[in-house]
This record gives structure tokens, sequence and C-alpha cells, in this order.
């Protein structure tokens, strides 16, 4: 078994990289000195987890740095990968450390990745090459994001089924040829649009929010704007419909692809087959373009109640209306 003394320079070995950044570090006080400080206090936290786990540093650079370790003998990937793990868990404890030691309001945020491959060792890590380290290091701020923790296919194919349990597919990176799988990511995102504010109580009653609120989000392969936009309308409940959010992208650039995928339940009289054409949603778009939220949801309703052949007959009289009211009328006496 591998260990580093038993390593010789210019031996040809397997290593894994562990990055670790700090993100957004720019927003932070203009005190210099305490800065230097959070960030001195961050990497000896951060070397302390890897030491207990057979890491070595590979270089630090003032914001974060590298961490190396031996691969290819029994755990050593999942000392990786729990390394990682273990830092980002750890960073409410950091945080509040900072806060306590230097009356740091601003939280600190990380960014962790992890890749493997084949290098020509050397005792000095400035002196160890391979086409994996210069791959991975120019390109893995482009693989992970705040708080959370990427992986490359390679790491992640080494590691016990219960590691793997907790990444998701992320995106395929081209520049370093991997799947990327990430930890913690698919979990802040779903926490980002359920902050989302639809409705307020006025007198008891369920009413939209007159200005839009807007959020921005990182999507993960597979994700689509149906599945996004359930979460992000959970707080909204029309009768007749599961998922209020894939209607509401009915006036986006994305109107088709959502409004297939906009299921409304057995209470409407409706089904996929009777999605709107681009030619419908043309027409229907000059008068929602004139509706508050509230109409457009009450049009949109009664349309989905209407057999086809109706609704495109309907549609293509949109244009005569000149108010949202005088279309709602139109619309209610058309299913009496």
């Amino acid at each position: 078994m591998n260990n580093w003394a038993s390593i010789k320079n210019g031996d040809r070995i397997e290593l894994g990289l562990l990055q670790v950044d700090i993100a957004g570090h720019s927003k932070f006080s203009d005190n210099e000195r305490i800065l230097q400080k959070i960030k001195s206090l961050f990497r000896n936290q951060v070397e302390g987890i890897v030491k207990t786990r057979g890491g070595r540093l590979f270089n630090w650079a003032g914001d974060g740095g590298s961490f190396m370790f031996l691969t290819g003998d029994n755990d050593r990937f999942e000392q990786l990968v729990s390394s990682g793990l273990q830092i980002l868990h750890n960073l409410p404890f950091i945080n509040n450390e900072i806060s306590t030691r230097y009356e740091f309001s601003d939280k600190i945020s990380v960014r962790l990745s992890a890749d493997c491959g084949m290098v020509i060792y050397h005792d000095d890590p400035t002196q160890i090459s391979g086409k994996f380290i210069n791959r991975f290091l120019k390109c893995e701020h482009e693989l992970s994001f705040s708080n959370t923790f990427s992986i490359t296919k390679r790491v992640w194919n080494q590691i016990s089924n219960s590691q793997r349990q907790r990444f998701i597919p992320f995106k395929f990176h081209q520049a370093i040829e991997s799947l990327i799988y990430n930890h913690g990511g698919k979990e802040r995102q779903c926490e980002i649009l359920r902050s989302l504010n639809n409705i307020k109580i006025e007198e008891g009653r369920q009413v939209p929010f007159e200005s839009a609120e807007y959020v921005e989000i990182i999507a993960f392969q597979g994700d689509t704007l149906y599945e996004l936009s359930k979460i992000a309308y959970e707080d909204v409940n029309v009768h007749g419909f599961d998922n209020i959010g894939a209607l509401n992208l009915l006036t986006t650039k994305n109107s088709q692809i959502c409004l297939y995928n906009s299921k409304p339940s057995e209470n409407i009289q409706s089904n996929l087959e009777d999605e709107l054409s681009p030619w419908e949603l043309e027409h229907l778009h000059i008068i929602l373009n004139k509706s508050s939220q509230r109409e457009r949801l009450r049009i949109k309703r009664i349309l989905f109640s209407m057999p086809k052949e109706e609704r495109k007959v309907v549609i293509e009289s949109a244009s005569r209306f000149r108010t949202p009211d005088e279309f709602l009328f139109f619309l209610e006496r058309q299913t009496v």
C-alpha cells in the first residue's frame, strides 16, 4: 500500500485533488488586516480537516487552495470526498468562530470541487506535473458554486454507494471531459424557489402581489421549467390544476414547453392533447399582456375547460376586446 513516505520523485501515481475556495470574498469588510486573519483561520480549519484524512496541501493562494490525496488503496477516495463534505458541513461553526473572534458579521461561503488523475510525483508540490492538474485548476470555478461540493464522475465512480447518494448529476463539462456530480446545490435551488412569495392574505383572501420578484437559480441536468415552476408556485392553489406555475409561464418564451407539461386535474375537462399551438399562443398573448395576474389565471382556467375547437374560435376573437374584463365576460358567457 502506497503512502507519502514510500513515493519517490519521478514516480507515476494517481492523485486526487480537492479545491477549496472562499466564494464572494470581494464583498467582505474593507479592513484588510481583519480579512487576512479570517482567511488564515479558514485555512487552518480546512487544513486540519484534510490532514486528519491523509491529505496534504498542494497549493494555497490567499482565498483558497488545493489539497492532494493518494488514491488507489482502501478508502482513500472516501477520505477525499469526506474531507470536502466535512468542510462544507463545518462551515457554520467556522463562521461562528470568525464572528466571535473578530466581530465579523458577514458569513463566508465556500466552493468545493474534486477530480483525480495520473501525475509525475515530486516532493515539492510545485514540481508535480500532470495534464489533469492543469485542466482541473483552470476550470474548477466552473464545476461548483457557493456552498456546494462538486466531484467528477471519475471520483464518483470510486466512492461507496452510500457516498454516491449524497451527489446528484449536475452537468457535463466539456473541458474536464466528465459528468459533474454536486452535493448541496439541489437543496439550495429548492430553498430559493420556495422563498418566493406569490400570494398575500388581504381580508382573509389570497391575492397576488402587484410587483414581480426575481431570483437566480442554477439548473441541474434534467431540470425542466415545469418542475421548477411547480416548486416556485407551491403556495398558489387554483382549483383544478396541480401546477399553476407551469401555466403562469404561458407568457414566457418557453410557453409551448411549459404549457405542454402543465397537467390540469380531472376536475377540468382537458388533457395534454389540448395544448395551445404557437398560433393560439400568439393571439392569446395580446390579451394576456394587458391582464393582471388574477385575470390571467381566470382566463387560462376557463380556456382549459373548453374543447379544443371551441377554444380556438374563442382565442381567435380575443383581439376584438379592448380590456381583459370584456374578454372575461365573453369567456364566461361561452361556458354557461
